[in-house]
């Protein structure tokens, strides 16, 4: 894949269309660190679900963004935490905070290609993925690759926004796993983030604009993405974190 695919890729799966967005992209998303739902839902969901993770447990997170899930992971259960994206400055971001935190020893970051990131990584004890890209082709073809990476009877998060949970789970029994819990996003929490979200990279898109006048419709553009997509999300699609067991 070319430089401007991965890019438009980037730009695509945070609910961009013009690759033009590539070199803003971390100054729009300059506040937000989290960037998908709150590592607590899925650290409820591990307490519930395993009684936590183990010290001796590997974690890989799979399109990490800026890292928060590792980050909150080792922090909790003291867990070797490893993430990977493609898009250097969230990994630069990723690691500086690792250093705030004083996590550095406990976790890596590193800049690379999903399709390279599951044929790299195996023996690990949960693989986290969110289910915002098609590059690994369909549900069932990625849960596929994800399952190679992890042991035998070990773990996936699977986090995801679905208009059917009857189909999602008919997914996950063709792809060979089971379904060990689940946790539904609180509709009234994820209002509440996708608000603050929001304003956010309105804020920075309005700086954009007067650094840039000229490229005001590009930013109206990637806000108004931004918004559609968050209505989607809160009118029509069930958000949900799995947890999945593969094959033993």
């Amino acid at each position: 894949m070319s430089d401007q695919d991965n890019d438009f890729k980037i730009v695509q799966s945070l609910s961009g269309a013009d690759k033009r967005l590539i070199r803003y992209i971390p100054y729009l998303l300059k506040d937000l660190f989290e960037l998908g739902s709150k590592p607590i839902v899925s650290i409820e969901l591990l307490d519930r679900a395993l009684g936590g993770l183990q010290v001796d447990n590997t974690v890989l997170d799979l399109c990490c963004g800026k890292g928060a899930n590792v980050l909150q992971f080792a922090r909790k259960y003291g867990i070797r935490g490893i993430g990977i994206d493609l898009f250097p400055p969230f990994i630069d971001d990723a690691r500086e905070i690792a250093v705030q935190l004083e996590m550095q020893n406990f976790v890596e970051f590193n800049v690379m290609d999903l399709r390279t990131a599951v044929t790299a990584f195996r023996d690990i004890d949960l693989v986290i993925f969110g289910a915002d890209t098609d590059v690994l082709g369909n549900e069932i073809e990625s849960l596929q690759q994800i399952t190679a990476c992890c042991r035998p009877g070990k773990h996936i998060l699977y986090e995801t926004a679905t208009l059917s949970i009857n189909i999602l789970e008919y997914i996950f029994t063709q792809s060979g796993l089971n379904i060990v819990d689940s946790q539904l996003h609180d509709r009234e929490q994820l209002h509440e983030i996708n608000i603050y979200n929001t304003e956010k990279i309105k804020q920075r898109a309005g700086e954009l604009k007067e650094l840039y006048p000229e490229k005001s419709d590009l930013f109206d553009t990637y806000v108004q993405a931004q918004e559609d997509e968050v209505k989607l999300l809160e009118t029509e699609m069930i958000s949900v974190t799995y947890l999945l067991q593969t094959p033993r």
